[in-house]
């Protein structure tokens, strides 16, 4: 649901079970906040209330990635996260969080950084046969707009 579709006269609800995003719900009546939005996370529940922060600050890759549960993004509570881990964003177009330091939080998934590798599947699979890795997850959202414009295939 674009947020821009949403009356203001609603409170806007994106949620998620199990970090996958299965609806929104717009909420009227005398009890809501016009024009709030919140994400809810399931099971739990676990909500995260929209305080209206400014878009945080990109910054250079910490020591962690944070990566929001979906119901977060879509509620565009990014920047709830973020001050939440003392974080920042990697990119202005992606919603991955990086901060120095590990701080629990309910609305994202922490991964340590080990290394960073320019991307090249040669010096990638050459790593991870080095280290024995057997299984790997690769989570990507998107390209950074610095490489936008790259050719590629």
């Amino acid at each position: 649901m674009p947020h821009e579709a949403i009356p203001a006269s609603a409170e806007a609800e994106w949620i998620s079970d199990g970090g996958d995003v299965k609806e929104a719900v717009l909420w009227f009546g005398a009890r809501v906040r016009p024009g709030a939005v919140r994400a809810t996370l399931l099971p739990g529940p676990r909500v995260l209330h929209g305080r209206g922060l400014p878009d945080p600050e990109v910054r250079s890759v910490g020591r962690y990635l944070y990566e929001p549960d979906g119901a977060v993004i879509r509620a565009h509570l990014v920047a709830e996260v973020a001050e939440e881990v003392g974080g920042g964003l990697v990119d202005e177009t992606i919603a991955y969080v990086t901060a120095d330091g590990l701080r629990p939080t309910a609305y994202a998934s922490a991964y340590e950084i080990t290394d960073q590798l320019p991307f090249g599947v040669k010096k990638l699979k050459a790593l991870l046969r080095e280290r024995e890795v057997g299984i790997l997850t690769v989570k990507k959202r998107g390209r950074p707009s610095s490489r936008r414009n790259c050719a590629g295939r």
